[in-house]
């Protein structure tokens, strides 16, 4: 607070306030002097009221560019969640605060102003203004936190309107936000429980160019209070995204085991792709007993899977498989780990009319025990591009002098055949599209080749090792 110089001169103002003016303030900080702050409403009272047929009331500030404002309402010495809301109008250069009550009875506003150019940015008081709620509107509204930036963005919530809390349960397992922003605005997000743990993979921002909006999903892990942060940048920035608006969530009923997010790239969702199994999950369960996990995804005809398995010393060689099962119409992605311990399960994309492939999509996968173990057949890139698919054998090494069953599926080939100790072998068995022959493994790898068109070359396509 400050004491009020009744000489001009001790003011330091270049407009000093008069007696009577200041009388009719509300109670104003040496910070508000510091920031060079104008009170443009109320301008003559000490207090502030509600908006005739409105459910909040509004404060009017105009100060240096430089300056930020914040603000809290508070009732009963306790802050009104969502109660505030500040937005930075550019051309006015105003600052509109408005503040929602959520009960009858006295509140408090506190403004703060922080000056950006300052390293520390220390967070000073500039205004107190009692604000007294005699009667409640039928609608009322509250407002998610939001920073100076979110507007200097242009930023703008489509959904959830007129309020800060989102509840989650009796069958709803997410909080979806919806946020329109300009074409070189990038959106992410976290999301965090009251002790302020980042909850992983709790959230998934993502741009929808059919909609033309960002779509923002977050799934909390169990019953409780949650704050949803939303941080944005532009496109091309190489600084730190920045916080821009907080939502909270309120989680009731949550079921177990939790809905969880993979890591998704904003390709996954310009390709519109499409996880079907599992669902809802981000971490695969590793079954000991197995040889391998499989994922199931859909996606668009003019779009190649494929995939790959790291562990904790890299990239696994031939630990994974890619194919296409044309009866289910989906993607069949299966990854095979040689230990134990974390693993990460890359999905990648590639349109049919690009070179290039890059990773869409990513699952955690924990692996306490490798009972057998195993590495798949090394697949060709006429295997991918032809959409082929092994039935059997799926381990990629044959025992030496064993008889062997190959069922595989070929499209597009006009004929196949197999090579057994570098010799050609009949393809008797290839009908159609569909490859099943019995033969006895040497000592060397086993090979299938296919002919396409009209050429009398043979392309590899599959191939086995042999132990």
């Amino acid at each position: 607070m400050i004491i009020y110089q009744k000489n001009e001169i001790w003011q330091l103002l270049q407009r000093p306030i008069p007696m009577t003016q200041y009388m009719q303030m509300p109670k104003i900080y040496p910070a508000f002097f510091e920031f060079n702050i104008e009170l443009i409403s109320p301008r003559h009272h000490a207090h502030v009221a509600l908006i005739a047929g409105q459910p909040y009331a509004l404060v009017l500030i105009r100060t240096r560019s430089n300056v930020e404002l914040t603000a809290d309402l508070n009732s009963s010495n306790e802050k009104v969640d969502g109660g505030c809301r500040i937005i930075f109008d550019k051309k006015k250069q105003l600052y509109i605060c408005y503040f929602a009550p959520n009960r009858i009875g006295k509140h408090n506003i506190t403004i703060f102003g922080m000056c950006n150019d300052s390293f520390e940015k220390p967070q000073k008081a500039v205004l107190h203004i009692p604000f007294d709620v005699t009667e409640m509107t039928k609608n009322p509204v509250s407002f998610p936190e939001t920073r100076k930036l979110f507007y200097d963005l242009n930023l703008e919530v489509l959904s959830p309107k007129n309020t800060h809390l989102i509840k989650v349960g009796n069958g709803t397992k997410t909080a979806h936000i919806i946020i329109r922003a300009p074409n070189d605005v990038e959106l992410i997000g976290h999301l965090q429980d009251k002790s302020q743990n980042n909850i992983a993979n709790a959230d998934s921002i993502y741009y929808d160019k059919q909609k033309g909006f960002w779509s923002c999903y977050f799934a909390p892990n169990q019953d409780g209070m949650f704050d949803a942060h939303i941080f944005a940048r532009k496109q091309y920035d190489t600084r730190r995204y920045s916080l821009v608006v907080t939502f909270q969530i309120e989680a009731k009923e949550i079921s177990r085991p939790p809905l969880s997010y993979p890591y998704m790239w904003q390709l996954f969702h310009d390709l519109h792709l499409e996880v079907e199994s599992p669902k809802n999950c981000s971490t695969i369960i590793w079954p000991k007993t197995a040889s391998y996990v499989e994922l199931f995804m859909r996606a668009s005809n003019n779009v190649q899977l494929t995939c790959s398995i790291h562990d904790n010393d890299g990239y696994v060689e031939n630990g994974t498989l890619a194919q296409f099962d044309s009866e289910k119409n989906l993607w069949q992605l299966l990854f095979a780990p040689q230990c134990t311990g974390e693993h990460k399960l890359n999905v990648f994309a590639q349109q049919m009319t690009s070179v290039t492939s890059a990773v869409v999509v990513q699952f955690n996968m924990h692996v306490a025990e490798v009972q057998r173990p195993m590495k798949f057949p090394i697949i060709y890139p006429r295997f991918k591009t032809s959409k082929a698919r092994i039935y059997e054998p799926i381990d990629g090494k044959l025992k030496k002098g064993s008889t062997v069953l190959i069922h595989c599926m070929i499209p597009h080939s006009t004929d196949v055949k197999i090579t057994v100790d570098s010799n050609w072998i009949p393809s008797e068995g290839y009908q159609g599209t569909i490859l099943k022959r019995r033969f006895t493994v040497g000592s060397k790898d086993v090979v299938i080749y296919a002919k396409y068109g009209q050429g009398a070359n043979y392309e590899s396509v599959i191939a086995y090792s042999v132990v």
